[in-house]
């Protein structure tokens, strides 16, 4: 494969060894694990060459195991160089940078997590399905479920790109772990809606408001259209521009 024609792939995350880089195989040493501890919220991580030390939204495609690396391989034997950069590179445009620095994050608790239980880099990719229940199930009453459907949905992402089978697809397992998460979000991290607006406040506002006063007929007529067309208030409304 050396002295292949290959153009360098236009992504921020292409390190200089492309095909390697592209789903972060490296030469595995033997990884440090970190003392147990509670849950993690930092961005620290065991060392090890798994684990190249990058951006939040390169580790889905940096950070690998043993069984990436043992796929990377069967690639490079199968096809050319060139192919299987355009591949990682097709498929990396599927994520904004948004979604990869959430899958990031997910990827990095799951790691801190398996370090904290001394789980063996084998055994993490595929994850089995009572790996990523316990994972879920140890975050419970720390996040929001959407924070572990992001984390999962970038597990899955992880293992789809390095040719891993999925275990959390039709999980009974962890689908009640997720439900149970669900129900213990606390109430901090739970985002608070106000009330309903009802024709009663509507009324109290036309009763409570200067009708000779243009700014308050303009409000009043905005409530009016927001509450019977249901409309939301950022749609209607055009902030002031700051005074200068």
């Amino acid at each position: 494969m050396h002295g292949s024609d290959v153009e360098p792939a236009p992504a921020e995350f292409w390190h200089p060894s492309q095909v390697h880089g592209a789903v972060g195989v490296t030469h595995p040493d033997e990884p440090t694990r970190v003392p147990n501890g509670k849950f993690c919220n930092d961005t620290s991580v065991g060392p090890s060459s798994y684990r190249p030390l990058v951006l939040a939204g390169e580790r889905v495609f940096l950070w690998t195991t043993p069984h990436g690396v043992t796929f990377q391989n069967q690639l490079e034997q199968l096809y050319p160089e060139s192919h299987i950069v355009k591949l990682f590179f097709v498929m990396a445009e599927s994520l904004d940078e948004s979604t990869r620095n959430e899958y990031g994050a997910g990827l990095l608790h799951f790691n801190q997590f398996c370090d904290r239980l001394s789980i063996p880099e084998q055994d993490r990719m595929p994850a089995s399905e009572v790996l990523l229940a316990i994972f879920i199930a140890d975050a419970a009453g720390s996040i929001t479920s959407s924070t572990a459907d992001n984390w999962l949905a970038g597990l899955r992402f992880w293992h789809v790109i390095n040719g891993a089978q999925w275990h959390g697809e039709h999980s009974e397992c962890l689908r009640h772990v997720q439900r149970g998460l669900h129900n213990l979000v606390p109430p901090d991290l739970n985002p608070k809606h106000p009330p309903p607006i009802t024709l009663e406040s509507l009324i109290q506002l036309h009763q409570g408001l200067d009708h000779s006063n243009t700014f308050d007929t303009a409000v009043l007529a905005i409530a009016c259209l927001v509450f019977w067309c249901g409309c939301r208030y950022d749609f209607i409304i055009c902030l002031s521009p700051p005074s200068i």
